[in-house]
This record gives structure tokens, sequence and C-alpha cells, in this order.
């Protein structure tokens, strides 16, 4: 479902024959095996499907297993959970759904109003140079 929902977006998006064709993901479960790095049957039956390439190809054993540092969506991840553990009722197991979405809502509209959101969808290039330049070692973000 979701490389289908990315296809969609892509075509969307692109509307010339210059759509981007390579999917670049983590090694988290679902995309690769834990133990062997290799491509999960449904991830690449889902990329085949929907025309696209993985990034690392069948195996991403040479891809680092953690990439929060570059990866865009884990700064945004880190974002919510510290607004959701700011918010914490103090007795959370009576937190019912609706409680919980409401929460959610205001972390996403702090997060809208305090950070910059849009600048961070601009940030990959700089921060995979940011990486380079210090020969892979940690970024300070």
């Amino acid at each position: 479902m979701l490389v289908e929902a990315v296809r969609t977006a892509v075509n969307i998006r692109f509307q010339t024959d210059s759509r981007p064709l390579y999917l670049f993901t983590d090694r988290g479960r679902g995309f690769y095996e834990p133990s062997t790095s290799l491509i999960t049957p449904e991830y690449a039956a889902a990329v085949n499907t929907h025309k696209f390439k993985t990034m690392m190809g069948d195996c991403a054993s040479s891809q680092p297993g953690n990439l929060a540092d570059i990866l865009l969506h884990e700064t945004a991840v880190a974002w919510i959970r510290v607004q959701l553990k700011n918010t914490r009722p103090l007795d959370d197991w009576k937190e019912t759904r609706d409680e919980y979405a409401d929460r959610l809502r205001k972390a996403a509209a702090h997060i809208n109003e305090h950070y910059d959101v849009a600048g961070l969808n601009n940030e990959l290039v700089d921060r995979l140079r940011e990486v380079v330049h210090r020969y892979g070692d940690r970024l300070s973000k």
C-alpha cells in the first residue's frame, strides 16, 4: 500500500516523463530482512508492480542501519515524540482514543507553529553534504 501511495503521489507531482524512478528507504522491517539485509519479497513485488527501483537494489547490507540524522521523517517523528511526552496525562492509561487524537492534533499545531517544517523538506542534500564533511560522524540536529 505504501509503494502504491508513493506511485500515486509521484504521478500527481511529476506530470512529465522525468519522474523519479528510485525509492530510498531505511533497512526497517517490511523493506529488508533484519538478519540478511535482503529485500523482503513483498517490498520487491510492490516496487516491481509500481515500476520503481530501490536505491540499494535487492541487498541493503552496505547501507548503515541507523540513518536518523539524514532521514527527514526521523526529525519530524522526534518532534512529535517530544510533544506527546510533554503533554502526556498523569493517568495516561485512561486517555481515550479521541483524547489522544486531540493531543496529537495539538502537537502537530505546535510543531507547525514553532519549527521550520517547510525548511525541513529541503534539508536532505545539505544533511548529506554535512555527513560527508564529518566523515560519517553524527549530525548535531
